[in-house]
């Protein structure tokens, strides 16, 4: 297996499809959807003390009024987030914070592991450092933890074909390396 040329998908990576990635990543992750649940739980909580303070010293209209604005702030914070996540993304593309982030990449199936190639870097993302792989509207994300994932955009795959051969190609050295039982963290075992 390790004599064979690496199967490989070549893409031009736009601003526009890393802010589509990640926007798709931040509103899908766990670790955001849980910021969010405490963000409104402390939102409904905030104001639901304030809605007892004010109707025991102004009365109930007033603690009603409260209990209507967290109610109301509740229900459009994530609508708020969403927007508020899209236009700092758009800012951050539009500086091209990330160098060599945007334009041509070549990700690469190796024995080793699977490689994204640009004219700035090569990053290697081993077998057993892989946590999971989803699909989102046509983008894959290759996950290595919570937050750190690999995105793949479906304009890297010019038809059917190369898409099978890449995922067959992908997901088999992937089961592999995880029946050997590599360890998550660290190099891989030396075997001889």
């Amino acid at each position: 297996m390790s004599d064979e040329a690496p199967i490989a998908v070549e893409f031009e990576f736009t601003p526009e499809d890393w802010r589509e990635a990640n926007l798709a990543h931040i509103t899908r992750s766990p670790l955001q959807l849980a910021a969010a649940r405490r963000a409104r739980r402390w939102i409904v909580g905030m104001f639901s003390v304030g809605a007892l303070a004010f109707t025991l010293i102004d009365g109930l209209a007033v603690g009603l009024s409260w209990l209507v604005a967290g109610g109301v702030l509740t229900a459009l914070g994530p609508l708020l987030h969403r927007v508020s996540v899209r236009q700092a993304l758009r800012r951050m593309a539009r500086a091209g914070v990330a160098n060599g982030t945007f334009g041509p990449h070549r990700v690469e199936v190796r024995p080793e592991g699977l490689a994204d190639v640009t004219p700035d870097y090569e990053w290697l993302v081993r077998w057993h450092a892989i946590e999971s792989v989803q699909e989102h509207h046509g983008t894959f994300f290759v996950y290595t933890g919570a937050n750190s994932f690999m995105p793949i955009p479906g304009s890297a795959f010019r038809d059917a074909e190369t898409l099978r051969g890449f995922s067959q190609s992908f997901y088999e050295r992937l089961a592999t390396a995880r029946e050997a039982g590599r360890p998550r963290f660290g190099p891989p075992p030396v075997t001889e």
